[in-house]
């Protein structure tokens, strides 16, 4: 499984054991969309992902 390019991602994730990550390439997208605000949210009160956060979504070509 790819966690992401960053060292610290790794590092949170071996901490901790999750690691909380948005499915598109967006920087901060999930404070953009509602059900990802929530799930986020969820998270830092649970410790636990449930469905994950697919972000943004990717325009039609």
């Amino acid at each position: 499984m790819s966690l992401g390019l960053y060292e610290w991602t790794r590092q949170m994730h071996a901490a901790i054991g999750t690691v909380f990550t948005v499915d598109d390439d967006v920087h901060g997208s999930v404070l953009r969309v509602p059900d990802c605000a929530a799930e986020l949210v969820s998270y830092f009160d649970t410790g636990r992902i449930d469905r994950g956060c697919g972000g943004t979504p990717v325009p039609e070509k």
